[in-house]
């Protein structure tokens, strides 16, 4: 049986195409193992592509397949993807591999000689390497740009509150004892990079 990604890859070119392909030829490509996961990926593509021009019945097709009528029942944002999964789907969709997305963000903010470490920080975003709270408001309306989606497709999720509120001190040095464990999980960072403002959170 082919490969998940490869189906999904056949689905997003055949999008791209303008075919507005079906899903449930893919998933009876796939594994069965493989075919929750595949479904799960296609959704979330959809959900940020563009629409692509269908001639009217065949429109009127699918508005009226069951799952098309299930998810218009759903509320908005009820199950809404991850934000990784939403910058994947948006580059994906946008046919730009990880490097060239790196090379036009680090370029959009002058960043020349840091092409290498955006595209590194944007991997690490769409798999959940990094929190997507990291990721600034300039960062996240930039990569909408880049990407062509909708600013609010990639708004960042909001911070976390903090863990207690009753002493303000204490809670700035528990903060900075998290904030020095993870550098030093993460390894050293360079000074004053401001990839690391734009798309971590300083």
């Amino acid at each position: 049986m082919p490969h998940i990604d490869q189906l999904y890859a056949e689905f997003v070119q055949a999008w791209q195409d303008g075919r507005a392909p079906e899903v449930d030829p893919y998933l009876d490509r796939a594994d069965p193992a493989d075919q929750d996961a595949l479904a799960e990926r296609i959704e979330t593509f959809v959900m940020v592509a563009p629409s692509v021009s269908l001639a009217p019945e065949r429109a009127a097709e699918i508005e009226a397949l069951p799952a098309f009528v299930r998810a218009a029942a759903i509320p908005e944002n009820a199950m809404a993807p991850a934000w990784s999964a939403r910058l994947r789907a948006a580059r994906e969709r946008a046919g730009l591999g990880l490097a060239e997305l790196g090379a036009r963000f680090a370029a959009s903010f002058d960043l020349g000689g840091r092409e290498d470490r955006a595209a590194a920080m944007l991997r690490e975003l769409e798999e959940g390497g990094l929190e997507a709270s990291g990721v600034s408001t300039r960062a996240a309306d930039r990569l909408a740009e880049l990407l062509g989606v909708a600013g609010d497709v990639l708004r960042p999720p909001p911070r976390p509150a903090p863990l207690f509120r009753a002493d303000e001190d204490a809670a700035a040095e528990l903060g900075d004892i998290l904030a020095g464990a993870a550098a030093a999980m993460q390894g050293p960072l360079e000074p004053g990079d401001e990839l690391d403002e734009l798309l971590r959170g300083g």
